[in-house]
């Protein structure tokens, strides 16, 4: 869709209250390429940014080859712009992101992350990775492993490869047993348990501007998020205490966390 037609859809949604946008494509970054010949996304941001109502944008689907300097400074300078990354690696081992056909190293990916976390302080990181890739050994998922426990995303979800046929990858050779698929996809479910359960118990105490989605009329109780949280994939906050209103921001102190929610009470309203 030309950048004219989805600034349209956002004013449009944006005059019945909606307060966050959610670009999901196949490479965000990439937008533009087919329609212009270039890559177009800063300027669509741009434009998306000065309609009058949307507060939140967040992007989905950022392959770490095609980021630039561009797109970063734009995060960094622009309010709107979620301080959330959904950056899809799949692996980090370098045999295996070749065997992917990946555009990216090992070195190069840490470079990028080292830079937004350096440009973008408190940027939530998301991430998807690929479990039993053809010919990956114990070794290289150990290495995967060893990444995502030092990286601390908070948001991983895992995928076990399925071969498919006219895929490039159906014709590798070295499928591994569904067994050894399922349990390293079980040991990084569980690593990312622990470390989002530790992320989100060293929120406690401190206090965030989050989006109101739902309410439970029975119990009172609020379910919002906060910046980095994309909505319905990853945790959530669960307003226990005091008065919201849904579809609009509160501001929140964080009470309690665990892996996939924290609790909170109510601090104040926000514009």
């Amino acid at each position: 869709e030309p950048i004219e037609t989805l600034v349209a859809e956002a004013q449009r949604l944006a005059a019945g209250g909606t307060r966050e946008l959610v670009l999901i494509s196949q490479d965000s970054v990439r937008y533009g390429a087919d329609l212009y010949g270039r890559a177009r996304l800063v300027s669509l941001l741009q434009q998306l940014a000065e309609v009058e109502g949307i507060e939140w944008i967040r992007l989905m689907y950022t392959y770490p080859a095609f980021w630039t300097d561009e797109m970063i400074d734009f995060y960094a300078s622009c309010e709107k712009m979620c301080a959330y990354i959904d950056m899809p690696l799949q692996h980090i081992s370098d045999p295996v992101l070749q065997r992917m056909k990946r555009a990216t190293t090992r070195q190069k990916t840490m470079d990028l992350l080292a830079t937004l976390r350096q440009r973008l302080p408190g940027v939530g990181l998301r991430s998807t990775f690929i479990l039993g890739f053809p010919g990956e050994t114990e070794a290289q998922f150990e290495e995967l492993l060893e990444f995502v426990e030092e990286t601390r995303f908070d948001h991983v979800s895992g995928f076990i490869y399925s071969p498919e046929e006219g895929t490039s990858a159906y014709a590798l050779d070295g499928e591994l047993d569904e067994e050894v698929k399922e349990e390293r996809y079980s040991r990084l479910t569980q690593l990312q348990e622990r470390l989002s359960a530790e992320i989100n118990d060293e929120l406690v105490g401190t206090r965030h501007r989050v989006l109101v989605d739902d309410e439970d009329p029975e119990s009172g109780v609020y379910y919002a998020r906060m910046e980095r949280d994309a909505p319905e994939i990853d945790g959530q906050v669960v307003i226990d205490e005091g008065n919201a209103r849904v579809g609009e921001f509160a501001a929140v102190e964080i009470t309690a966390g665990y892996a996939y929610e924290r609790n909170a009470r109510v601090v104040g309203k926000v514009d």
